[in-house]
This record gives structure tokens, C-alpha cells and sequence, in this order.
């Protein structure tokens, strides 16, 4: 590479100085006959000396791109610049013609040929084309250039989507992914100069037409990536090269709102215009968070070994060991290829959940400030469109899935002593090592060695006696649960003398050691909620600092039709229904697990507003038909969260708004109060203990509720 550095810096060197010697004519000469050689040079000895063919190759073809640039030049002041840009992208599109071409050459014993070609057309042919599209007679500056790069990133484009691949090489699919990636900064250039282009300073039909450009130009690079695969693994493309293209497709559309603000007519109000223009942008922002949110992606599946479950808080099905491969790495067939080819990918719902919410906060932020009703609308519809994208994940959050799981399980080591069991040696022994299936094994006997009398050996205290003396008699003593072969081995063991049958049981004299608890790590697989991803916690948190945000300029500048109680009602409809979903999926959740967030942001805010403001009739009804609905759901339902609360809210809600006439009515009549009181305590003193027995038929009725 160094090498190569300094050819090409002595080239730019020769082609500046030589100007004075030579003229345009002689050094543009000189440069094409240098790079020509270099080229023919790389050529022959590609296969013998590769590596210094990879370099001549690639200081050859940068001579003879600079000896393109250096023919467009000649002429001097008599040829305008767009026609000697033309000619140099002309001449620079051959030079990388001719790369591809050199690429076609066949080498002998099958060698692959040079990257160079191929690499120096991915970035030269783009280049080309930018350069012959100067000449284009459009006037606009910024127009031009949008459609200068916006060509070159088709031509990159067509460059990834029908040049080949070389499975010999180590990369094969490196040029593939060059031309992606450049086509990707060509159509960034033209989205940023499409920007540009949509205010008034510029003609309003011809940036309109260049929208749908843009648009497809940058629809043909995902389009790529889904279509085309990777050489020897058949997986898709890097799933990375999506995401700035989702990117830019939502930003572009958002960004032409101004456009088809300036095709409305003058004659409506600046904010309605304002509101219809901006719409279109919020409903494409919110397709695309909800798109994020709610479509499939690609999932990995584990091949099992069915065995004994392990008993967990959750569903364990079947056992996972520890060395499984995900299917995916290696299509079963093609149908699951071409289904796992066009899942979406992560990169692309994250990009569509992070600039969808952006686009959405800004239009809640920029429009919520403004007076009058369009702004609002705008505001809200914005608003409403980050809760259905929030509704959306905590939904596909609840679904259940099989997740692996690992589990260790506690292995204890048995009492120890002289004369407890221990686990048989392997070794080399006739019959080898003994079947998992038992074995029918024909009872031979087994001579009774005489055992001299002597003294007993004295036990340790800490020991109990494991002998099976007191529980079998001598002649009832259990077969043995080895095979004979074991039973007569030549290893020699040194039984205690009141050890019953010692040849019956040769590996109760082994005097065992303690083993200390040693866990053995497990996987299981297990059923659980699908929780929330990345992509949920994106949106989720876009919501939450539009809530804030609201509250807040709501609390602090109030507005007549969007109080702070009706946005926190609006994110506590949001919260119940994802609390109502999670109780569908899953029977053993309670209902104050799922639905106290929403029940408290539904009714909470808006009685506290009812003691601290004036009475309004409308807030007052709604409020009461909140808490009656709620409490009859929960009472038909069985569902002891909605019942307390709908209760406590109503009863406590019918007490505030009727507290003024009571106060008045207590002033004239403080009387009836005392004698209510009195006929309550006759009547419980009466039935104290039928109504001790209800009120506890009650709480447990209550308590038994879901």
C-alpha cells in the first residue's frame, strides 16, 4: 500500500510540474502511457506475483483516471466547464469499463482475478456519472446537484445488484457491499441537497419531482440488500446497510411537508394550511413507528433434546443443551430461506421506531406552543400517534414465547461413612461398561466365607450404623444390584467383620470421603412473555417526554380544551389496554398487577383537578361515568382492582361535587345528621353478629376476586 501511495503522489506530482515542459496535451499523453504500462505490467504478472500485481493494477488505473481528468481540461479557457465535465466523466466511466473488462480475462489454473478492477469501478463509475451529469441544463444549483448525486447512487446501486461474485476469494461479496455503502453517501448528498431545494427561494414543481427520485433511489438500496444474498452462506446482506436508508426515506417525506404547504392555496389561514401540511408527516412518521412496533422479525429457532423438565415458576417444556446452533445458520429448505431473507431486520425497526418518534415529538413540541385550534389538532394527532406506537409494543410485549433458560440443580453428596455406598470405578473390567437398560441376571451362590472371630473394629460415633443387619435378616438380605462378573473381581476389598454378606455388597468397605454440593448448570425451555425490546423501550421513551412535556406546558400555561387531566386520561387508556391485554395472555396475572397504572392515570388526575378548580360540568360527568363503568366492569368480571377502585373513585367523587349543598344543608338541618347516625348504631347493635358474619363473607368474597 505504500508503495501504491507513493506511485500516485508522484503522478499528481509529474501531472502538476509537467505543465510548463509539456503542455495539457504532453502530460495528459505521459500519464495515460504510465498508467497503461502499469496496468499491462499487472496483468502479466498476476499469476505469478499477485500481490505485486494487486498493486501496479491499482496505481495503474488511478493514472488513467487522472489522465481522463487531464484531457477534459484541454482547451483551456475556450471550453466551458460543464463540457469538460463531461468529458471526463466520459472518459472515466471507459477507463473503469475497461477495469471490468480486465476482470473478465481468464487466468490460468482457475485463479481469481485481480480486486482492483472491480473495486475501482465501484468507485470510479459513480464518479463518472456525477461528472457527465453537470452537464445538465438545469439552472438550479442545488436541483443539479441533487440530481447529480441521486445518478450516482443509482449507478452504485445497479453496481451492487448485477455485478458478480468470485467464491475463491476470502471476501467475496467485499465489492458488493463497497457499492452498497457508496451508493448510501451519494444519496445522502442528494437527500441533503433535496432539503434545500423545498423552500421558496426554488422552483416548486421541480423539487417536487425530485421527491419520488430520492425516494425510489433510496427504496433501490433496501431493495438490494433484501434481494441479494452472501455468496457462501446464502444469508442476506449485512441488515446494518438498512438502516440509513429507512432513515432518509422518513426524513425526506417529512421534510416535503413544506412542498405541499407552498401548493396550497393562500387563501386559507397559514395555521389550517399549516395543520394539512403537516398531517401527511405525522401520519407517515406514526406507520413507521407502528410498522417498528408491530411487524415480525426474524426468529431464531433452537433444536431440542427432549428430557426431564425441570419444575420452575414458568412452562418448562423440554431440555436445551448447552451447545445448540440456531437453525438460521443454515436453511433447512428454501422456503424457510426465503423467509428468514425478507423478515425485518432490527436495524430497520430501529430506524424506523427512533426517526418515526423524533418526527412525532417534534410535531407535539413545535405545534403545542402555538394558539388556536389547527396547531392543536396538529399537536394532538402527533400525540395520539406515539401512544397507538406505544400501544402497539406493550401488545406484542405480552405475547408468549419459548425462551431458553439455564438452571442449575444442586447435586448433595450422600452421609458418609465406612461403610456407605460409593459409585463404581470404571475400569477395564470382562463385561465393560454396564447397560442403562437392567439386565436379567440369574442368581448364582455365593460360598460363605468363613469370617474369624475377632474383635470388632470400633466405630466412630459420628456415624450411625448403616448396616442393614436390623432391617433384613441373614437369610432374607437383598440380592446385590451388580452383575456377578463385578461381584467375583479380582480387585481385593477388606470388608468389616459385621458387615452382612460382604461379597454380596463389595463397595460398602470402601471408606467414602465427603463431596462437597456441586450445581450442574442446565438449560430448559420455558414459557414467558415476549417482554419489551429495544425497539419498545425507544418509543416508550419518545412518549414519556411527550407526556412530560404536555403536563407541564399545560400546568404551566393552561389551555380550555387540552387540560392536564385529559392528557394523562389519554396515557391511561393506553396503559389499561396493555393491562387488559396482559391478563388476557397470561390467567395468573391479578388485576392490581395490570391495571392500577392505568386506572390511576385514567380517574386520579381528574379528581384531583375537581378539588382544586371551579366545578365544570362536563369534567364532573365524564369522571362519574369513568368510575360507574369501571365499576361495574370489574363487578361483572370479577375483577377485584377495577371494583375497589371504581368504588373508592365514585363515592369519593359524588362526595366533592355534592359537598357544597351538603355544607348548606348541614347549617339548617345539622340535626338529621345526628339522628342518622343514632339509627345506624340502633340497627348495627341489633345485628351485630349477622353483620360481623357478612362483612367477613364480604372481605372474603372480595379478597377471592380476580
Amino acid at each position: 500500500m505504500l508503495g501504491v501511495a507513493l506511485v500516485v503522489i508522484a503522478v499528481f506530482a509529474f501531472a502538476w510540474f509537467a505543465y510548463g515542459l509539456l503542455g495539457d496535451v504532453g502530460r495528459a499523453a505521459c500519464v495515460l502511457v504510465v498508467g497503461a504500462i502499469a496496468v499491462g505490467v499487472a496483468v502479466a504478472l498476476t499469476p505469478r506475483l499477485r500481490v505485486t500485481a494487486e498493486g501496479l493494477a491499482w496505481a495503474g488505473l488511478i493514472a488513467l483516471a487522472i489522465g481522463a481528468i487531464l484531457i477534459s481540461t484541454i482547451g483551456g479557457p475556450r471550453v466551458s466547464g460543464e463540457l469538460a465535465s463531461l468529458a471526463a466523466g466520459a472518459l472515466l466511466f471507459t477507463v473503469a469499463g475497461v477495469g471490468l473488462g480486465l476482470r473478465r480475462i481468464p487466468l490460468p489454473c482457475g485463479l481469481p482475478p485481480l480486486r482492483a478492477y472491480s473495486l475501482y469501478a465501484v468507485f470510479a463509475m459513480p464518479v463518472a456519472v456525477m461528472l457527465m451529469a453537470t452537464a445538465l441544463p438545469i439552472p438550479d444549483h442545488a436541483q443539479r446537484f441533487t440530481i447529480e448525486s441521486a445518478l450516482a447512487g443509482v449507478t452504485a446501486i445497479l453496481l451492487a445488484a448485477l455485478s458478480s461474485t468470485d467464491a475463491r476469494r476470502r471476501a467475496p461479496d467485499f465489492e458488493r457491499i463497497a457499492a452498497l455503502v457508496v451508493a448510501t453517501v451519494a444519496l445522502v448528498l442528494a437527500s441533503v441537497a433535496f432539503v434545500t431545494t423545498v423552500d421558496y427561494g426554488h422552483d416548486l414543481w421541480a423539487s417536487a419531482a425530485l421527491l419520488p427520485v430520492v425516494v425510489v433511489a433510496w427504496v433501490g438500496v433496501i431493495t438490494v440488500t433484501y434481494v441479494r444474498t452472501m455468496t457462501r452462506t446464502g444469508r442476506p446482506l449485512p441488515t446494518g446497510l438498512r438502516f440509513v436508508p429507512v432513515s432518509a426515506i422518513i426524513w425526506v417525506l417529512a421534510v416535503s411537508t413544506t412542498l405541499i404547504l407552498r401548493m396550497l392555496p393562500t387563501s386559507m389561514d397559514l395555521e389550517t394550511r399549516r395543520m394539512w401540511a403537516y398531517l401527511p408527516a405525522i401520519l407517515v412518521a406514526t406507520a413507521a413507528a407502528i410498522a417498528a412496533c408491530a411487524l415480525p422479525t426474524r426468529a431464531v429457532t433452537t433444536e431440542t433434546v427432549p428430557t426431564n423438565t425441570v419444575p420452575t415458576n414458568a412452562v418448562p417444556t423440554e431440555t436445551v443443551p448447552t451447545n445448540t446452533v440456531p437453525t438460521n445458520a443454515v436453511p433447512s429448505n428454501a422456503a424457510e430461506a426465503g423467509a428468514r431473507r425478507f423478515a425485518v431486520s432490527t436495524a430497520e425497526r430501529v430506524a424506523a421506531a427512533l426517526n418515526g418518534s423524533t418526527v412525532l415529538l417534534i410535531m407535539v413540541c413545535g405545534e403545542f406552543g402555538r394558539e388556536g385550534i389547527p396547531p392543536l389538532v396538529t399537536s394532538m394527532a402527533a400525540f395520539v400517534g406515539l401512544l397507538a406506537a406505544t400501544t402497539f409494543a406493550w401488545m406484542r410485549a405480552t405475547v408468549p414465547t419459548r425462551k431458553p433458560e439455564r438452571v442449575r440443580r444442586e447435586t448433595t453428596a450422600r452421609p458418609t461413612g465406612p461403610y456407605t455406598m460409593t459409585p463404581p470405578l470404571m475400569g477395564p473390567y470382562p463385561e465393560g461398561p454396564y447397560a442403562v437398560t437392567p439386565q436379567p441376571v440369574p442368581q448364582q451362590p455365593v460360598p460363605q466365607q468363613p469370617v474369624p472371630q475377632q474383635a470388632a473394629a470400633p466405630r466412630p460415633a459420628l456415624y450411625p450404623d448403616p448396616s442393614p443387619a436390623a432391617q433384613y435378616p441373614a437369610a432374607q438380605c437383598p440380592p446385590s444390584p451388580y452383575p456377578p462378573a463385578y461381584a467375583n473381581s479380582p480387585y481385593p476389598t477388606t470388608p468389616y467383620p459385621s458387615a452382612p454378606n460382604p461379597m454380596q455388597h463389595p463397595l460398602m468397605t470402601q471408606p467414602s470421603i465427603a463431596q462437597p454440593t456441586m450445581s450442574q448448570p442446565q438449560g430448559v425451555m420455558v414459557t414467558k412473555a415476549r417482554g419489551v425490546d429495544f425497539v419498545g423501550v425507544i418509543v416508550t421513551s419518545f412518549t414519556v417526554l411527550a407526556t412530560v412535556f404536555l403536563f407541564f406546558d399545560t400546568l404551566i400555561s393552561p389551555r380550555p380544551y387540552a387540560p392536564a387531566d385529559l392528557i394523562c386520561g389519554a396515557v391511561g387508556v393506553v396503559t389499561l389496554a396493555a393491562g387488559v391485554r396482559w391478563m388476557m395472555a397470561w390467567p395468573h396475572v391479578r388485576s392490581w398487577t395490570a391495571l392500577w397504572p392505568g386506572l390511576t392515570l385514567l380517574m386520579a388526575p381528574s379528581l384531583l383537578v375537581s378539588w382544586t378548580s371551579p366545578l365544570s360540568f362536563p369534567r364532573a360527568l365524564i369522571l362519574f361515568g369513568l368510575a360507574l363503568a369501571v365499576l361495574l366492569w370489574g363487578a361483572i368480571r370479577g375483577l377485584q382492582a377495577p371494583l375497589i377502585y371504581g368504588t373508592v373513585v365514585l363515592v369519593v367523587h359524588l362526595v366533592t361535587v355534592l359537598w357544597p349543598w351538603l355544607a348548606v344543608f348541614s347549617r339548617q338541618f345539622w340535626w338529621v345528621w345526628l339522628l342518622i347516625g343514632g339509627v345506624i348504631l340502633i340497627v348495627a347493635a341489633a345485628r351485630y353478629e349477622a353483620s360481623l358474619r357478612t362483612m367477613r363473607t364480604l372481605a372474603t368474597r372480595i379478597g377471592q376476586l380476580r
